[in-house]
């Protein structure tokens, strides 16, 4: 019995791995840092949430900022839904230099779903729904 449970977490783990790495393109990669994480509820949705980032990149051209939400076998404890905020990377010659990066995206809020957690490759930025604060910044 112990077995055959381990084996269905396994399994559910490796199938969700293979998801969330089927979601990104090749040319999707995490962004260096976030700035600035801020949201807003749609009037007419309560499922709809508007999401707006302010990201650092490593080099000039790169675009399409958007949050990959990571899967879960079962919902998180802390009601907190983790995303990847990655963006498409340039292609030939580019500057290397730091360079903001910004977008707007729309999730769709799970009724468990106690706020967001946005990770890049330097930093992660938390914030509640039910918070008084509409934006969070790095400090």
């Amino acid at each position: 019995m112990k077995t055959s449970r381990l084996l269905s977490v396994l399994s559910g783990l490796l199938v969700s791995g293979l998801l969330a790495t089927q979601s990104v393109s090749a040319a999707d990669v995490q962004v260096y840092s976030i700035e600035q994480l801020c949201i807003r509820s749609t009037p007419n949705n309560n499922t709809e949430t508007l999401i707006s980032a302010q990201a650092t990149v490593t080099s000039s051209g790169w675009s399409k900022l958007q949050l990959m939400p990571f899967v879960y076998v079962r919902q998180p404890d802390d009601g907190v839904q983790d995303y990847g905020l990655v963006a498409q990377q340039p292609e030939g010659v580019t500057m290397p230099v730091m360079s903001s990066l910004s977008g707007d995206m729309t999730i769709l809020r799970a009724g468990w779903m106690k706020g967001i957690r946005v990770h890049t490759d330097q930093n992660a930025l938390q914030l509640m729904f039910d918070s008084d604060e509409v934006c969070v910044t790095t400090e």
